[in-house]
C-alpha cells in the first residue's frame, strides 16, 4: 500500500484514497482493529522517516478515538505521531487535508487528554478550521471520497456549534448532504454524522428538526443493528421524554438503557446516571440526583473524559445543589466547570454563576435580588440560553415569574416560558402569559390569549353568570347543585341540569381552552394552574399580611400594600345586587380591610403614623361600595 507523500508535486493514488476510506469504514465497524492497523502504518511511516504520513494517520485515529466515545484513555498516545510533523496544509491532497485538519480540531476540543507540552505544539485551531472549510467547499465533490468527507466533518462542525458559527455548519452540511446518497458510503459513517447533526439541532432548540435527523440516522437500509447508534438514539429519546414531563415512561426507558450498557464503555454508564439524575431532579429528589451525578463523574473519570466534556455531569451536580439550597456549593462547581470548549463555554459558566448568585439572593430575600436576576438573565439572553436551569423547570419558571413581576428581561422570560412550556408557579402574577385572565375586582373582564373577550351582539347571560360565580369563588370547586340553585332557582332538577350543561358548553366555547373548565365529583372548577383570577391573587397576597418578617421592614410593607391595592381596584362585581354576589363581595371586602389593618398595626408599632394614615385612608376608599 502507498501512503500519500505530502509534497506539492505529488498526486494521490487510488490505493492511498481507497486505504484511507477502508480505514474510515473499519473505525465504525471494529474500532480496535482500525486503531491497531493505523498504529502499525504510523509506526512504519515514522520508521521510513515520513512523519507527514504518520501525522495524517494519527489525526485519523484521534477522530475515531473521540467519536467512538467508549474511553479516551489512549487518546494522548497519538501525540508523538500527530506532532511528528506539521504538514504544510496547502501541500496536502484534499483527503489528507480534511483528515489532518479534522484531527487537529478534535485534539483542540480534548486538550486535557494531552500533556501540556503537546498542547503548545498543536497547529493553530483557527488555521485548521479555515483550511478545512475552504477545502470542503472548494474541492470538486465528484473527486472526494464520501466516507472521508462525512466522517471528517463531525469535529469541525462541533467546534462551530460551540462557538455559535451556524453558517459554517450549514455550509458543511450542504456539502455532506450530497455525499450521504453515495453508494459507497458506509451506513455507519452516514448514521454517525446524522446522529451528531441531530444533536446540534437539539442544542439550538430545533427539536423537530433534530428528531427528523435522528430518524434518518436509524434509516432503513437493512444493515445489521449498530449497538452504539441504538444506545445513543435511545438516550436522546429519554431526554425528549424528560423534556416533555413523561417521567414514568422515561424511568422505564432508563432501566432498559442501563440493562443494555456494554461494561467496556464507561461513558455509557455515565450517561445513564446523568439521565437518572435528571429524572430525580424533575421528581423533586435533589439528594438522589446528587448521588447519580457523583456516579456519572466517577464513570467519566474511569473513561479518561476531559474535564470540559464532563461539564454536563458537573452541571447536573450543580443543579442538584441549587435544588437543595446550597447555592454556594453550586457556584463552586460552576467555577471549576469547563463546559464546552471555546467562548461559548466561558459564557455558559459566567451565566451559571450569575444564576446561582441570583437564586441565593432570592432564597434569603436579599434586597439586591433584582440586580442579580437582571445580570443572570441578561447573560442568558446574550447567549441565547433559553434552557437555563434545564433540569429544574419549576425553579426556572419561578425565575421567569419574578422577572415578569419586576419588569426584568420580560421578552426573554416570555420566550423561555413559551419555548419550554413552563407551568406557572403558585405565586405567578398577572404578567405571566396565562391562557386566560379573569377580573372581578374591576369592571368584569376575561382576557383570552392576550385578547379581551368581546361580543358583537348581546352577551350570553347565563354562561357569563356562571363564569362570574367561579371568579367569586376564586376558582375553587363549586358544587353543581349550588350553581343550579343560584342560577336556575325556578327550574326543577332535570331542567336545571340541562340548562347548566348548555351554559357550561357555551362557556367552554367562549373560553377557547375548553379543558380549563373542569367538571369532576359533582363540582365545577377552573384550572387555577393555567387561569389567573384577580380574586385568587388577592387572597394569596392577603395571606402575607400577618407575617413576622413585615415587622421593621417598611419597604416590604409598602410593596405588599401596593400589590393589594393594584389588585383590589373596586369591590367585587360592584353594582351587582344578586344575593350570592353580595355575600361574596362582603366577605372579600372584610378580608381586604383586615389585611390592610394588619399592615397598618405593624407600622403603628414603629411610630410610622404617616404610613398608618395612608394605608387606612386608601383601604377605606377602595373598599367603599
Amino acid at each position: 500500500m502507498i501512503i500519500y507523500s505530502a509534497s506539492v508535486d505529488s498526486s494521490p493514488t487510488d490505493d492511498y484514497v481507497a486505504e484511507l476510506s477502508r480505514l474510515t469504514r473499519l473505525s465504525f465497524d471494529a474500532p480496535g482493529k482500525a486503531e491497531a492497523r493505523v498504529r502499525m502504518l504510523a509506526d512504519q511511516a515514522l520508521a521510513a522517516d515520513r512523519p507527514d504520513r504518520a501525522a495524517v494517520l494519527a489525526a485519523q485515529a484521534v477522530q475515531w478515538s473521540i467519536s467512538d466515545f467508549a474511553t479516551l484513555a489512549n487518546l494522548g498516545g497519538w501525540s508523538d505521531a500527530l506532532l511528528a510533523a506539521k504538514p504544510e496544509l496547502d501541500a496536502l491532497e484534499n483527503h489528507a487535508a480534511l483528515i489532518y485538519c479534522a484531527g487537529v480540531i478534535a485534539a483542540h476540543q480534548f486538550l486535557d487528554a494531552f500533556e501540556p507540552t503537546v498542547r503548545d505544539r498543536l497547529p493553530a485551531i483557527e488555521d485548521c478550521l479555515a483550511h478545512y472549510r475552504q477545502r470542503i467547499l472548494s474541492a470538486p465533490q465528484d473527486e472526494l471520497d464520501a466516507n472521508i468527507v462525512v466522517a471528517s466533518a463531525e469535529h469541525p462542525a462541533s467546534w462551530w456549534s460551540n462557538t455559535g458559527d451556524r453558517g459554517a455548519i450549514d455550509e458543511t452540511a450542504l456539502v455532506i448532504e450530497h455525499h450521504l446518497e453515495d453508494a459507497g458510503l458506509a451506513p455507519r459513517v452516514r448514521a454517525r454524522w446524522l446522529f451528531w447533526l441531530g444533536t446540534i439541532h437539539m442544542q439550538n432548540d430545533q427539536r423537530a428538526l433534530a428528531e427528523a435527523t435522528w430518524a434518518r440516522a436509524r434509516g432503513g437500509d437493512g444493515s445489521s443493528p449498530w449497538h452504539w447508534l441504538e444506545f445513543h438514539l435511545s438516550r436522546v429519546a429519554v431526554r425528549a421524554l424528560l423534556e416533555d414531563g413523561r417521567h414514568l415512561e422515561a424511568g422505564e426507558r432508563i432501566s432498559a438503557l442501563k440493562a443494555a450498557i456494554d461494561p467496556r464503555r464507561p461513558l455509557d454508564l455515565a450517561d445513564c446516571h446523568h439521565l437518572q439524575g435528571w429524572l430525580a431532579l424533575l421528581s423533586d429528589e435533589p439528594r438522589l440526583a446528587r448521588q447519580h451525578y457523583g456516579l456519572a463523574l466517577e464513570a467519566a473519570q474511569r473513561a479518561a473524559l476531559p474535564r470540559h466534556m464532563a461539564g454536563i455531569y458537573e452541571s447536573g451536580l450543580a443543579q442538584s445543589l441549587l435544588a437543595i439550597g446550597d447555592e454556594a456549593g453550586a457556584e463552586h462547581v460552576y467555577h471549576d466547570l469547563r463546559f464546552v470548549a471555546g467562548p461559548k463555554g466561558e459564557a455558559q459558566r459566567a451565566t451559571s454563576i450569575a444564576m446561582a448568585r441570583a437564586l441565593h439572593a432570592r432564597r434569603i430575600e436579599a434586597p439586591d435580588y433584582p440586580k442579580y436576576l437582571s445580570q443572570s438573565l441578561a447573560a442568558a439572553r446574550d447567549l441565547g440560553l433559553l434552557r437555563f436551569l434545564r433540569a429544574l423547570p419549576k425553579l426556572a419558571a419561578q425565575v421567569c415569574a419574578d422577572a415578569l413581576e419586576l419588569d426584568i428581561e420580560t421578552d426573554f422570560a416570555r420566550k423561555a416560558i413559551a419555548s419550554r412550556k413552563l407551568n406557572a408557579p403558585p405565586n405567578a402574577g398577572e404578567a405571566w402569559p396565562w391562557p386566560i385572565k379573569l377580573y372581578g375586582l374591576r369592571p368584569f373582564a376575561a382576557v383570552i390569549d392576550g385578547e379581551p373577550l368581546r361580543f358583537d351582539g348581546k352577551a350570553p347571560a347565563k354562561p357569563l353568570q356562571l363564569l362570574r360565580l367561579l371568579v367569586a369563588h376564586v376558582g375553587e370547586p363549586v358544587a353543581i347543585g349550588g350553581v343550579m340553585d343560584r342560577l336556575w332557582p325556578d327550574l326543577d332538577a332535570p331542567e336545571a341540569r340541562r340548562a347548566f350543561d348548555i351554559a357550561l358548553n357555551r362557556l367552554r366555547t367562549l373560553m377557547v381552552h375548553r379543558d380549563l373548565l373542569t367538571l369532576a365529583d359533582g363540582k365545577l372548577a377552573l384550572d387555577t394552574g393555567r387561569v389567573w383570577i384577580d380574586t385568587r391573587a388577592l387572597q394569596q397576597a392577603l395571606r402575607h399580611c400577618g407575617e413576622r418578617r413585615l415587622a421593621g421592614d417598611a419597604d416590604r410593607r409598602k410593596l405588599l400594600f401596593e400589590r393589594l391595592t393594584r389588585l383590589y381596584r373596586q369591590p367585587l362585581f360592584q353594582g351587582d345586587d344578586d344575593p350570592w354576589i353580595v355575600g361574596a363581595r362582603d366577605t372579600l371586602r372584610r378580608r381586604f380591610l383586615l389585611g390592610v389593618e394588619a399592615l397598618a398595626r405593624e407600622a403603628e408599632r414603629e411610630g410610622a403614623q404617616a404610613e398608618v394614615a395612608w394605608m387606612r385612608q386608601w383601604a377605606t376608599s377602595l373598599a367603599a361600595d
